[in-house]
């Protein structure tokens, strides 16, 4: 029973996003789903952070920028015959995909702004399940006027009434019951606990400190690495430093004031090499921006896909972010990290401190990292409760005897 998973990104990108989704699907059978997406992934890429699969990737342009902005401003001011033109060829589209493979289940994920839409549409023509995967809020991530129209109308529609809706954790889950009255299935971001040494030692021997983050740096992230790069700077230990593994532009990150002598700043890593990465750590830092362009309930209710690895290396985890998001909240719970909830710097000074002084200290939340990585990130164990959620014939998915 073939299915298909639409992504605006897919491995091999470096995107949170598409590692999960690597993660999530590398034991299924190649031949039994195809990869649809906006960007065109059947071409070679040059920034490959994972593994391609090696299932149909199906390519379907979305609207040149200027003509999306022409329909969504129309739209706005109710002109909307330009709009509802281009999503019924959007569903034929779909249609047509579905029925040159033959699937009979999709999985839609955010964040493009039409797709979920015209899926959901094209599956119930076809009267196939939609599964609609949220990684962040389908509503609040859109903060343009003319996208909001769009998606205020459309996106409650297809979140009711989806066959199944997947959320990262479980903030998204209470308000997506609150707001919408559904019941939602959890999936974390999950990580190959294996691929992470057991044996690791917290200790912090050498006179250069490391403090380690590894990943993509965008709006959700910029102020709390300047409010590191302050306490640093505070610091003024020359061998302490931030080292910053990304595939952002680097132009962009020196725009944003992420840069000075105490940022090194390196190229984005295939995932194989992360987890020896950030298990050379002597810390890590996992950060949420307190002031950006997104409504406070995008920060909130993000579930970092670095997370479940930061967890899983045994390193002591710095953790600033906002006191209402899911990360504060899961690492006070858990004992997993030390965090600071609060924009002042003097708090990231104090804090930073402690974790270089107090090796007992560094000991216990490395130890309890480790711990939640197990219970709540497993990759193994995540694997089968997605192909529970998405594949209930197990056909579709290897044995281990089939990996390899």
């Amino acid at each position: 029973m073939k299915f298909a998973i639409i992504s605006p990104v897919l491995p091999p990108s470096p995107s949170g996003q598409a590692v999960v989704i690597f993660k999530l699907m590398q034991n299924f059978h190649s031949e039994d789903f195809i990869a649809i997406s906006s960007k065109n992934y059947t071409k070679e890429h040059r920034n490959q952070c994972t593994g391609k699969f090696e299932c149909n990737y199906v390519y379907l342009p979305e609207l040149p920028v200027g003509f999306k902005k022409f329909i969504l401003f129309a739209n706005y001011f109710g002109i909307n015959q330009f709009l509802e033109a281009y999503l019924k060829k959007r569903i034929r589209c779909y249609q047509k995909i579905f029925r040159k493979y033959g699937c009979k289940r999709v999985i839609a994920c955010t964040a493009d702004l039409f797709e979920p839409y015209a899926v959901f549409n094209a599956c119930r023509q076809f009267n196939i399940p939609f599964y609609f995967y949220i990684f962040d809020d389908f509503i609040l991530q859109w903060t343009d006027r003319f996208d909001l129209k769009f998606v205020m109308k459309y996106g409650p529609l297809v979140i009711r009434d989806a066959d199944k809706v997947i959320v990262a954790n479980e903030c998204l889950e209470y308000e997506y019951k609150k707001r919408y009255g559904i019941e939602s299935e959890v999936i974390h971001n999950p990580v190959d606990i294996e691929c992470y040494s057991s044996q690791y030692d917290v200790k912090i021997l050498n006179s250069e400190i490391k403090i380690l983050y590894t990943g993509d740096v965008g709006e959700a992230h910029y102020d709390a690495f300047r409010n590191l790069i302050a306490a640093l700077e505070q610091f003024g230990n020359p061998n302490i430093q931030i080292h910053i593994y990304t595939g952002r532009r680097k132009a962009r990150l020196l725009k944003e004031r992420i840069t000075g002598p105490f940022v090194v700043l390196h190229p984005h890593q295939h995932i194989t090499s992360i987890p020896q990465i950030q298990q050379s750590a002597d810390i890590l830092f996992l950060p949420l921006a307190f002031h950006s362009k997104y409504p406070e309930f995008i920060i909130n209710s993000a579930s970092p896909g670095k997370m479940g690895e930061f967890l899983a290396a045994g390193r002591p985890i710095l953790v600033h972010a906002p006191p209402g998001s899911f990360v504060s909240w899961y690492f006070k719970k858990n004992g997993c990290g030390l965090v600071v909830d609060s924009p002042d710097v003097e708090n990231l000074v104090s804090a930073i401190q402690k974790l270089i002084s107090d090796e007992e200290l560094r000991k216990k939340i490395s130890s309890a990292a480790r711990e939640a990585a197990l219970r709540d990130f497993n990759a193994e164990s995540i694997r089968a409760q997605f192909k529970e959620i998405v594949s209930p014939n197990r056909s579709l998915y290897k044995t281990s005897g089939d990996l390899g």
